[in-house]
C-alpha cells in the first residue's frame, strides 16, 4: 500500500461482454480503493492490436480478476486470456488470479482450486460491499478508518452527495436504455442530449456542485480522490456526446463513454455510502455503550 493509503495494484479485468455493467461496477469499486485497472471496452483504442494489447496488459499486471459467468465460460476471447494468466502465474513473480462467481456456474477446471470471491448477489449493495471489501484484502488492502472530521463532512454534506448520485443515476439508466433504442434516433447524440437536459436532474450543474464540494477535502482521502478525478471526464463525455458528429460509429463510442463514466462513479458513490454509513454505526454505537 501506498503513502497515501491507494493500494500498489495492477489489476486485468477479464471478463464476457454480457457482464460488463458488472465489470464498470467493479471497476468503480477498485478504482475508490486506489486500485489501476484494465478494463478492455474503456481502454482498447481505435488502431490497437487488441492481442497485442491484452497480452501486454497481462504481463505488467499483478492479478487477473477472472469474472465467471455462463457467458465468459463459453467466451474463446476470456478463455484465451485466462490461458495466458495461468502461463504468468506459472512464473512466479507474485501473480495472481482471482476468480469472481457471478452466476450459478461450475468453475473451469484450470482454477477450480482457487477460492473464489461469491458476487451472485452482487445487485444487494450489502452483499456486493462485503464481497468487495473481501476481494480488496485479497489485494493487499486493509479496512479504511473514517475519523470523526470526515463523518461530520459526510453528515453535513449528505443531501448534497445524494442529489449528485440521483443525478448520475439518472443519466446512467437513460444513456443505457437509449443505448437499445438508437434506431429510433437519427443519431445516438439525440439520446444523450435528451438525457443531460436541463430536466430534473441537470447532470452537469450537479457535477458542478460536486466538484465545488470536493476541492477542499478530495486530497485527503483515496475514495474522494477518485470520485473528483471522475468529474471532468463526465463532463467531457456529456459534452461530446450531446454532438452530432456525423458518424454512426462514433456516436455509438461516445455514448458508451457516457455509460461507462457514469457506471464508475455510481460505483464510488455506493461504496463511499457504505464505508461512511458503517462508521457513523459504529460511532453510534459505541456511544451508547459507554456508561
Amino acid at each position: 500500500m501506498g503513502d497515501d493509503g491507494a493500494l500498489q495494484a495492477r489489476v486485468f479485468i477479464s471478463y464476457s461482454s454480457a457482464d460488463r455493467e458488472f465489470a464498470r461496477f467493479l471497476d468503480g469499486s477498485l478504482a475508490a480503493a486506489g486500485v489501476a485497472t484494465f478494463l478492455a471496452e474503456r481502454d482498447l483504442k481505435v488502431g490497437d492490436s487488441i492481442p497485442e494489447r491484452i497480452f501486454g496488459e497481462i504481463a505488467a499486471a499483478t492479478s487477473l480478476i477472472y469474472v465467471v459467468s455462463r457467458a465468459s465460460v463459453r467466451s474463446p476471447w476470456v478463455r484465451e486470456e485466462l490461458g495466458v494468466a495461468k502461463i504468468r502465474a506459472m512464473e512466479g513473480k507474485g501473480f495472481g488470479i482471482l476468480p469472481l462467481l457471478l452466476d450459478d456456474v461450475t468453475l473451469p477446471p484450470s482454477v477450480s482450486h482457487i477460492k473464489y470471491a461469491d458476487f451472485r448477489d452482487w445487485r444487494n449493495a450489502t452483499s456486493y460491499r462485503k464481497t468487495v471489501l473481501e476481494l480488496l484484502q485479497s489485494l493487499g488492502g486493509a479496512p479504511v478508518l473514517i475519523g470523526q472530521r470526515q463523518i461530520l463532512w459526510y453528515l453535513d454534506n449528505l443531501d448534497t452527495l445524494k442529489f449528485v448520485k440521483h443525478a448520475v443515476s439518472v443519466l446512467h439508466t437513460r444513456t443505457d436504455t437509449a443505448t437499445g433504442y438508437f434506431q429510433w434516433f437519427d443519431s445516438w447524440h439525440w439520446s444523450v442530449k435528451y438525457a443531460a437536459s436541463d430536466d430534473d436532474p441537470p447532470f452537469l450543474s450537479a457535477m458542478d456542485r460536486l466538484e465545488e464540494l470536493l476541492a477542499p477535502v478530495a486530497d485527503g482521502d483515496q475514495r474522494l480522490r477518485a470520485l473528483r478525478d471522475c468529474i471532468e471526464p463526465a463532463k467531457k463525455a456529456v459534452v461530446r456526446g450531446s454532438r452530432d458528429p456525423g458518424d454512426r460509429g462514433k456516436s455509438s463510442r461516445r455514448i458508451r463513454e457516457v455509460v461507462e463514466v457514469c457506471a464508475r462513479m455510481l460505483a464510488i458513490l455506493n461504496d463511499l455510502e457504505g464505508d461512511f454509513e458503517a462508521s457513523v454505526h459504529a460511532a453510534i454505537a459505541t456511544r451508547m455503550e459507554r456508561p
